[in-house]
């Protein structure tokens, strides 16, 4: 989870389960859309992997499948490998793009119609590197989609 701080999955125990690890912008030195907390959850998800990775191999280092089916390091962990769910069109779809990361939207009735100034704001369509979505489920859909597609 990466948050600027308006909500901490690490403090709600229905919530945090779904999450591997949690990144605050106070731990990266800077609020999203800034690339380094984006930065900062990639080496957080280096350091998760890597433990895990220990972990199930007894305390061993071992290799997972990189991109395109190649072999890397336990711990390799690129921006690219994340898909960053949020929605405001600034500060997460803008952000997590502009860090080399993948990204959902999630377009909340709530927050629907978008002002002109925030559909503006809205990047070319690139099914690949983003896409938008109605709820959490689609987000999920989307990422468990491209993470069998090898994508992340």
């Amino acid at each position: 989870g990466l948050t600027n701080g308006n909500c901490d999955v690490r403090l709600h125990g229905d919530v945090s389960a779904l999450f591997d690890f949690a990144v605050r912008a106070l731990d990266a030195g800077a609020s999203k859309p800034h690339a380094a907390p984006f930065w900062h959850a990639a080496a957080a998800a280096q350091r998760w992997h890597a433990a895990s990775a220990s972990a199930s191999a007894g305390g061993a280092g071992s290799a997972s499948a990189g991109h395109a089916g190649e072999p890397r390091a336990a711990s390799l962990c690129r921006p690219c490998n994340l898909v960053h769910v949020g929605d405001d069109v600034v500060t997460d779809l803008l952000g997590a793009l502009r860090a080399g990361c993948r990204a959902v939207l999630v377009s909340r009735p709530e927050l629907m119609p978008r002002t002109p100034e925030q559909t503006a704001e809205l990047p070319p369509a690139d099914p690949s590197r983003w896409r938008e979505v109605a709820s959490l489920e689609e987000a999920a859909e989307v990422a468990l989609e491209w993470k069998r597609e090898g994508e992340v």
